[in-house]
């Protein structure tokens, strides 16, 4: 699929879904800041390492436009960066905490639960998933793809290379995230108010 084709698929999911959107997110959201890519449900000790230093791209602050615009939902986040915080997200679900108090699954299972169900409610209120860099490799994310997927929501995943879920989502668009988010500005979904990226 081509860049514009795949910038068109993008355009008619927002425009047909806009609000009913839950995004979820993972390290590929990230990697152009500066994060490696890493295992989902391997993100402890010096992998944290560094993370204040980092800003958000620009698909964490489109996202946070988006919401504000009320385009999207939230976002549930599989990622420890505070990257969507950083760059003003409000209705946020990080799945294993943050830098600043990462959930351990072995030792606060209640923290733990209430989180996933959080994730699972956010995803269950929403019409259709729009899943960006992530593999779903863990568990968690697994889940709440399969679990939308059994709802007979619509899902749209942008990420480059194979997934665990492949065979659940609707569209797959092979493409950079940063560079196909950066479209949204141009695209027609009505009030969607056009404004330049701030640098990263």
């Amino acid at each position: 699929m081509t860049f514009i084709q795949a910038t068109n698929k993008l355009s008619s999911f927002l425009k047909q879904f806009a609000p009913k959107i839950v995004v979820l997110t993972g390290s590929g959201i990230s990697t152009a800041s500066g994060t490696p890519s890493y295992r989902d449900d391997r993100r402890k000790g010096t992998e944290n390492k560094g993370f204040e230093y980092l800003e958000p791209t620009s698909a964490h602050i489109m996202l946070s436009t988006l919401e504000t615009q009320h385009k999207i939902n939230g976002v549930v986040t599989q990622n420890v960066d505070r990257l969507h915080q950083k760059a003003g997200s409000q209705n946020l679900c990080e799945l294993y905490g943050n830098i600043n108090a990462v959930n351990d699954r072995d030792n606060d299972r209640a923290s733990t639960t209430n989180v996933q169900d959080q994730a699972a409610k956010m995803v269950g209120d929403a019409e259709a998933l729009l899943v960006l860099g992530s593999s779903c490799s863990s568990f968690e994310s697994y889940e709440l793809v399969k679990g939308a997927s059994l709802a007979n929501k619509t899902i749209l995943m942008i990420n480059i290379g194979e997934t665990r879920v492949d065979d659940m989502v609707d569209v797959k668009l092979e493409h950079a995230i940063d560079q196909l988010l950066e479209q949204v500005p141009n695209m027609p979904l009505d009030t969607l108010v056009k404004y330049s990226l701030p640098a990263c």
